[in-house]
C-alpha cells in the first residue's frame, strides 16, 4: 500500500468529516438528556385519592380498615414522547410498562383495595397522546367496618326473692345471668347453699343435693340475661334465713366479682291482723340491739332507735336521711312485713321481720347479713 500525505482536498473532506461527527455526538448527547428527564418525569409518585390509612373501630376494639375510595399507589404517567398532552392514571397503574400512545388509559378511581404496580418509567415508543386526562368512574367506597368482636363476656348474677314468707309459705327464688359482654358466656351454673332446714322443692333446670341447689343456664349471649326459678321450704321456726348463691362459665369472665349474691329471708309468724295495702305509706318505729334480744318487750326506754320510712314502689327511703333506703315487702296475705337496709356500695345491711299485732301495727326480729348481730323492732302505719 502506498503511503502519500494528504492534499488540499483531502484536508477539506475531513474537516468535513469532523463536523458531521460533532454533529452527530451532540444529537446522542441530546437524546440521552432527553430519555433521562422522561424517566425522571415517569417515576413521579400520584396523592392516593382515597384514604387507606383510616380506620373503623369495631365495638369490642376490634379493627377494620376503612376503604375509603381506593389506597392505589397509582403513579402519573406522563409520555414522553412526542406527546401532545399527559395521560394520568387515576386508578389502575401501569404494569411496568408506559402507554403504546393510546389516548386516555382507561383506570378507574378504584374504591378496594388494591395496590396497583408502580409504572416502570419506560418512555413510550408510539404515537404521541392526545392529552386527554382521563380521571376514570369515581366508585362510592365500601366501608368494612371488620368482624365485631364485643370482648369477653361480663357475667353479673342477680338474685330475686321476697323479704318475708309467713309459716308454711314457700321461698321462691329467681336467679338471672345478665351478660353485659359482647361475647357469649358459655356453660354458666348456678350453685346456691341452702338455710338450715331449707329443703328444695322443685324448678325446671335445677337440681338439689346435700343442701345446694344447682341450676343450668346453658349459654348466656352477649347482652342477654337468662334467668332460672325454684322454690325451697323453710321448715318450722321464725327468724331470718341465709341464701347464698354464685355464678360460674367456662368461658372468661371480665368481672367474676359480680357473680355472688347473698341475701336473708324472713320467716314470721302468721300475723293477728291484716295491714291495709302499704305502697305510698309512711313507718313510724323503733328498734333496739344486742345478741339476748329477742322480743320488742325488751327494749327499754333509753335503748331505743326510732326511725320513719317512706315506702315507695321498688324501695323504701329513711326520711331523716334520704341517702338512706333498701326494699320492702310482705307476704298476700299481709299479716306480716319485712325491709332490708342497703348500703351504698349495694352492700347488704340489717333485715328487719315481723308479723302484726294489730290492724296497724308490726313486732318483729331483725337481723345483719351475718346473723351475729340481732335484736327487736316495733312499726306502726302513720297517721297525720
Amino acid at each position: 500500500m502506498e503511503h502519500r500525505p494528504p492534499t488540499r482536498r483531502d484536508r477539506r473532506w475531513l474537516a468535513v468529516a469532523f463536523v458531521a461527527l460533532g454533529v452527530g455526538a451532540l444529537g446522542c448527547a441530546t437524546d440521552v438528556v432527553l430519555a433521562t428527564l422522561d424517566v425522571a418525569r415517569d417515576a413521579g409518585p400520584l396523592r392516593d385519592a382515597g384514604s387507606d390509612a383510616s380506620v373503623a373501630q369495631g365495638d369490642g376494639g376490634d379493627v377494620g380498615a376503612a376503604d375509603g375510595g381506593g389506597a392505589d399507589a397509582a403513579v402519573v404517567d406522563v409520555d414522553a414522547g412526542a406527546d401532545a398532552g399527559a395521560d394520568v392514571d387515576a386508578g389502575f397503574t401501569d404494569a411496568g410498562l408506559d402507554d403504546a400512545g393510546a389516548a386516555g388509559d382507561g383506570g378507574s378511581l378504584d374504591a378496594g383495595s388494591d395496590g396497583g404496580a408502580t409504572d416502570a418509567g419506560a418512555s413510550d415508543a408510539g404515537t404521541a397522546d392526545a392529552g386527554t386526562s382521563d380521571a376514570g368512574t369515581s366508585d362510592a367506597g365500601v366501608i368494612d367496618a371488620g368482624p365485631i368482636d364485643g370482648g369477653i363476656p361480663d357475667l353479673a348474677l342477680v338474685m330475686d326473692l321476697p323479704v318475708v314468707v309467713e309459716l308454711g309459705e314457700l321461698v321462691a327464688l329467681t336467679l338471672t345471668a345478665a351478660n353485659a359482654g359482647g361475647s357469649a358466656a358459655l356453660d354458666v351454673t348456678s350453685d346456691t347453699a341452702l338455710p338450715d332446714g331449707g329443703v328444695f322443692q322443685g324448678g325446671a333446670g335445677c337440681s338439689a343435693a346435700a343442701g345446694r341447689v344447682a341450676c343450668s343456664f346453658g349459654t348466656v349471649p352477649g347482652r342477654a340475661a337468662v334467668s332460672r326459678s325454684f322454690t325451697v321450704s323453710l321448715g318450722p321456726g321464725t327468724g331470718s334465713r341465709l341464701f347464698a348463691t354464685s355464678l360460674a362459665t367456662t368461658s372468661p369472665d371480665l368481672q367474676p366479682q359480680d357473680n355472688f349474691v347473698q341475701r336473708l329471708v324472713g320467716q314470721t309468724a302468721i300475723g293477728t291482723d291484716v295491714l291495709p295495702p302499704m305502697l305510698g305509706r309512711i313507718l313510724d318505729g323503733g328498734a333496739c340491739f344486742g345478741t339476748v334480744i329477742t322480743s320488742w318487750s325488751q327494749c327499754v326506754v333509753g335503748s331505743r332507735l326510732y326511725f320513719q320510712l317512706v315506702l315507695e314502689d321498688g324501695g323504701f327511703r329513711e326520711l331523716s336521711d334520704t341517702q338512706v333506703g333498701g326494699r320492702w315487702g310482705h307476704s298476700p296475705s299481709l299479716r306480716n312485713f319485712g325491709f332490708q337496709f342497703f348500703y351504698p356500695d349495694g352492700g347488704a345491711g340489717t333485715q328487719y321481720w315481723g308479723s302484726t299485732v294489730s290492724p296497724d301495727c308490726i313486732e318483729g326480729g331483725l337481723d345483719l347479713i351475718t346473723q351475729l348481730n340481732r335484736g327487736a323492732w316495733r312499726a306502726c302505719v302513720h297517721t297525720p
